[in-house]
């Protein structure tokens, strides 16, 4: 089995596992990933993560794919991850 780094290593780019992650997107929390993409919200809809998710701290580049049936995926993109912010935090009134 080839990993992304191995296949970017391929190519010659020098890549730390870390600073590449793969995102399989799939309906969730009653959102239709299908509809966001049609109605061209993807990229507003990819920049929100929930502040647990650790793994993207150190991301530099994301692979980004949307799930299809079964456990397949098909390519969607890759983006350049340029930082993040905190999360806002909403505080009862």
């Amino acid at each position: 089995m080839l990993t992304v780094k191995q296949l970017f290593q391929a190519d010659g780019l020098d890549v730390v596992e870390d600073q590449i992650k793969l995102v399989r997107h799939v309906d969730h929390l009653n959102r239709s990933i299908t509809r966001i993409v049609d109605e061209g919200h993807f990229d507003f809809y990819q920049t929100e993560q929930s502040p647990t998710v650790k793994p993207f701290h150190k991301c530099e580049v994301l692979l980004s794919f949307i799930g299809i049936e079964g456990n397949k995926a098909e390519f969607y993109g890759a983006y350049e991850v340029l930082g993040d912010v905190p999360p806002v935090v909403k505080t009862p009134r």
